[in-house]
């Protein structure tokens, strides 16, 4: 079994955030921009974010394909990161909100655990 270590980190960091108290999100560096908000990790059988539905469904379509008797390995590390509560700050200075934003974990570049609140107190209005 293969694991993307940018998922592994992202989980270690998910659980980082939920064991500090005054950190309750992320800041995320992308080459468009920079995301801050509050990381999410399922963990569960639930279905509960776009990352976790595509999980499910790539699941279930291996599970179908590989029922004919033939094997497939993944060519390429499509693992996803969900963000809820979005903001993207891009580097034209525009700004976009997301209830739930799910990247591809290859397009972040750096991260930092915050408190959402004082960071976006500091950031130029």
């Amino acid at each position: 079994m293969k694991i993307s270590s940018k998922k592994l980190n992202f989980s270690s960091l998910y659980y980082l955030i939920q064991a500090t108290p005054e950190l309750d999100a992320v800041m995320l560096l992308t080459n468009f921009g920079y995301i801050v908000g509050e990381l999410y990790f399922s963990g569960s059988e639930k279905l509960e974010t776009i990352e976790d539905i595509i999980f499910d469904t790539n699941k279930k379509t291996l599970e179908s394909l590989e029922s004919n008797g033939e094997k497939f390995e993944k060519v390429s590390d499509g693992s996803l990161v969900t963000i809820k509560n979005a903001m993207v700050k891009y580097s034209n200075n525009m700004t976009l909100n997301f209830r739930e934003l799910t990247i591809h974990c290859d397009q972040v570049v750096g991260f930092c655990p915050i408190n959402k609140e004082s960071y976006l107190s500091k950031l130029p209005k």
